[in-house]
């Protein structure tokens, strides 16, 4: 364990995206009805936002069209156009070949006769072959449908062993996640816990440097009365101190 924890300590960092992560699953705590609330709201947001650009309806423009290359054949391409024609239908499948009628309508005519003939004979030779499936199938049938059955089996072992593995490499994956992320709490929880006091001693020096900023308001108010009140009290005794002259009968006054 203690080899483990020397090799793989910072085991989140060899993902090449570690820098795109933002949560740790196995530490972050649930979220509450608040925090949830704004998670909805942003993917609403989000959601209004493509509907109002149009994204939600052409979202795959910036891909190239995909390459379908048993589309490409001279039969399928010819039935694409022929889709693609208006008025043009698919041909209706010819079943009076299948038709045995009793008499020709010409009794005399030959052909009709050769052409009645073919048609009991292709009518006697798929039921022949039915004949000869249904025979094949009650002597061979069970046979076959036990390998089909067989290799469903196989099939379904292959898979179920195939899930298996990859289960329990995501488990694995899960639990190198998990060991990773408890063995850095103690860690994230002592930063947690300093960036808590920073941001409560912010607070504090926020709240002081207010009430200073108001003090320095009313002293600076007060200076401005005191200035004010200097100011008069000054004009006055200049007042008192001013000299009145005489000259010519003309009152001259001089600011001593």
């Amino acid at each position: 364990m203690l080899e483990y924890q020397a090799h793989q300590r910072y085991l989140v960092f060899q993902n090449e995206h570690a820098n795109l992560v933002t949560a740790l699953p196995y530490i972050d705590a649930k979220l509450d009805e608040s925090d949830q609330t704004i998670v909805t709201d942003l993917i609403k947001q989000e959601m209004r936002a493509m509907q109002l650009s149009g994204h939600t309806k052409d979202y795959l423009h910036s891909l190239p069209l995909p390459k379908f290359d048993k589309l490409e054949s001279e039969s399928i391409q010819s039935e694409l156009k022929r889709v693609a024609e208006e008025g043009r239908r698919l041909d209706v499948i010819d079943q009076s070949r299948y038709q045995v009628v009793d008499e020709p309508e010409g009794h005399g005519d030959v052909k009709q006769w050769q052409e009645s003939i073919d048609r009991a004979n292709i009518n006697f030779q798929y039921a022949e072959n039915r004949r000869m499936n249904l025979e094949l199938e009650k002597e061979y049938g069970k046979q076959v449908w036990t390998a089909h059955i067989q290799q469903a089996e196989d099939a379904m072992r292959y898979t179920t062993m195939q899930n298996n593995t990859l289960s329990s490499e995501i488990e694995g994956i899960n639990k190198k996640r998990r060991f990773a992320q408890m063995q850095e709490y103690d860690n994230f929880f002592k930063v947690h816990q300093r960036m808590v006091g920073t941001v409560a001693k912010n607070v504090e020096l926020e709240k002081e440097c207010l009430k200073i900023q108001r003090d320095i308001q009313k002293y600076q108010e007060e200076l401005q009365k005191l200035e004010k009140q200097e100011e008069e009290l000054l004009d006055e005794g200049n007042e008192k101190r001013l000299k009145i002259v005489q000259d010519d009968g003309d009152k001259v006054i001089i600011k001593c």
